[in-house]
C-alpha cells in the first residue's frame, strides 16, 4: 500500500553531495530509516538525524519539505 522507496527527483552530479537522493518510505520505519545520498553512500540514521538531512536537502533544492511521518 504505497512506495516502499521514495526518490528525490530534479538532481544532478553537481548538487551538494550530501542530500538525500532515495530514502525508505518512513510510513514503515519506526527506529531509523535507510537514506541513499546523492554522493551514493547509503546508511542507516535515526529519524533525527534523517529530518535534518531532510530538510537541509529540501532547503538547498528550494523546495518545501514533505511531511515526514514514521510508523508508530
Amino acid at each position: 500500500n504505497g512506495s516502499t522507496y521514495i526518490y528525490i527527483r530534479g538532481q544532478t552530479t553537481s548538487d551538494m553531495a550530501g542530500n538525500i537522493l532515495v530514502y525508505e518510505n518512513p510510513e514503515y520505519c519506526s527506529d531509523g530509516i535507510n537514506v541513499l545520498y546523492l554522493d551514493t553512500h547509503a546508511t542507516f540514521v535515526t529519524k533525527e538525524e534523517f529530518k535534518e538531512d531532510l530538510e537541509a536537502t529540501y532547503k538547498r533544492l528550494k523546495r518545501p519539505m514533505p511531511e515526514v511521518k514514521f510508523k508508530e
